[in-house]
């Protein structure tokens, strides 16, 4: 999970790093100086710092404001809990609050978040060995479905999505090795965490719910 609080002091700390005695470090830690850096160098050195600053300030008042978020939301269900005096384990599940009138909402979504333990390590041997067996017959719709979703990404990561897609896939002719592989594969992805959005909206003159952004490239 990333730690906001960590990555904004550390922009700070970097974005107000200032030359000392007439050197400024390079990108491998060699000390330069400010004489023998180009104008442009600077002028941009001073700008990247500048707005990573702004962007630094933005990223703690979007952690602040979610954790406001979070509080008043979870006052509102103990209110809910007294009202019909129960309580609600986990508080799971996706939830909408709107005004009065309808023309503002809030949702809150829970996102569970799944990873690959070391028994994907057994999966990935034994579907590469169905794959080499089923290159002797005449499947090649099969094999190509199961080389498509069951890969890595660029970091070396599997798509959770993809290998269930290759989970529900049904053979026509039953594979005791191809079995073996599906089980070693649901013992491979695991719950790593649970993610909570929080989204905001306002009703148009259509009746239309407009997403409010957060996010730099939907303003």
């Amino acid at each position: 999970m990333l730690d906001t609080k960590k990555l904004v002091e550390r922009v700070h700390e970097l974005s107000d790093t200032k030359a000392l005695d007439g050197f400024m470090l390079d990108e491998v830690g060699n000390q330069i100086r400010v004489s023998n850096i180009k104008e442009y160098d600077l002028i941009r050195d001073k700008l990247v710092k500048e707005m990573a600053r702004d962007a630094a300030v933005l990223a703690d008042e979007m952690q602040a404001a979610k954790e406001r978020f979070s509080a008043k939301f979870e006052q509102h269900i103990e209110r809910m809990e007294n009202i019909y005096k129960v309580k609600v384990g986990g508080r799971k599940g996706n939830v909408s609050l709107s005004s009065f009138d309808r023309k503002l909402k809030i949702e809150r979504t829970k996102q569970d978040r799944m990873t690959t333990n070391e028994h994907m390590v057994v999966a990935v041997q034994l579907v590469d060995q169905c794959l080499a067996g089923w290159a002797k017959g005449s499947n090649r719709n099969l094999q190509a479905f199961v080389r498509k979703y069951f890969r890595t990404d660029a970091k070396g990561n599997f798509n959770i999505a993809d290998l269930q897609r290759v989970r529900r896939l049904e053979l026509e002719t039953p594979d005791p090795l191809w079995e073996k592989a599906m089980e070693a594969l649901d013992n491979a992805i695991e719950h790593d965490t649970t993610v909570t959005y929080f989204r905001a909206f306002v009703r148009d003159e259509s009746g239309k719910y407009l997403n409010i952004p957060l996010d730099f490239a939907k303003v």
